[in-house]
């Protein structure tokens, strides 16, 4: 004989997702473990993509301090670092007769592959944000050499090119000296960002013209890349792949 239950379950709140919220559809109000799985991995996606649409922007600023420099002295303060204006809304940062508009957000670690004398090295940086009270969007003050999303700096990055397309080095060869992480076994064989960098190039300097030899090998764009960050040099040597180095910082 089966023994009768004390009570009935409570059932869980739900609510039903309106067609602004970016779901469609009976979403379970609590999160692990709740509800259908196979909805759950259906709405995910949906919600996610709502989410990230409504933050706030990201702009990266390059301060003329190198990174050495920020990391010897440490960041500068609010008021050396705050830029002039917004990069999203293009609005002063101090309008006379107003208050601030660009307000210190605080600092956030960042890490960067840097050179040094051995090879590379991963450091951590603190940048400076700052939040524009006239779009929302955060700006991000950090050294002139950082790319935003890129572990390594724009230095880095120019001579690790240099040394694969003027120096004829291989691939591994080149990661073992410029690369921030030591790789065995088959993954050894070559370095993917070589060809990677120099695909995202207008990326990464701005400045440069656009490739016109779409069809040329990756040794070779590399190559030519060189050639055009070389004439950005402040001080061109007339030697390519020194002249490189020096003029990745001021192609952005």
């Amino acid at each position: 004989m089966r023994i009768a239950a004390r009570g009935r379950r409570r059932a869980r709140p739900r609510y039903e997702a309106r067609a602004e919220d970016g779901v469609i559809g009976e979403v379970p109000a609590y999160g692990k473990g709740d509800g259908d799985p196979l909805v759950a991995k259906r709405v995910v996606p949906v919600v996610l993509r709502t989410t990230l649409e409504g933050q706030s922007e990201l702009r990266i600023v390059r301060s003329g301090v190198n990174v050495k420099q920020w990391l010897r002295e440490g960041p500068p303060s609010v008021e050396l670092a705050r830029p002039a204006r917004c990069p999203c809304c293009a609005s002063a940062s101090r309008p006379l007769g107003v208050g601030l508009v660009l307000h210190g957000h605080g600092l956030r670690a960042r890490l960067v592959t840097v050179a040094r004398a051995y090879g590379s090295e991963i450091v951590e940086i603190l940048v400076r944000r700052y939040l524009c009270r006239g779009c929302g969007a955060v700006v991000v003050v950090a050294p002139a050499e950082v790319a935003r999303r890129h572990l390594y700096t724009l230095c880095v990055i120019a001579a690790a090119l240099v040394a694969w397309s003027h120096g004829g080095r291989p691939a591994r060869l080149v990661r073992a000296e410029h690369g921030a992480f030591r790789i065995v076994g088959a993954a050894a064989r070559g370095w993917p960002s070589l060809m990677r960098w120099t695909r995202s190039a207008s990326r990464l300097w701005p400045r440069l013209s656009p490739s016109s030899s779409a069809s040329a090998s990756p040794q070779r764009a590399a190559h030519a890349l060189c050639a055009k960050l070389s004439a950005f040099a402040p001080l061109p040597t007339g030697h390519v792949p020194d002249d490189a180095v020096a003029g990745a910082i001021h192609a952005t």
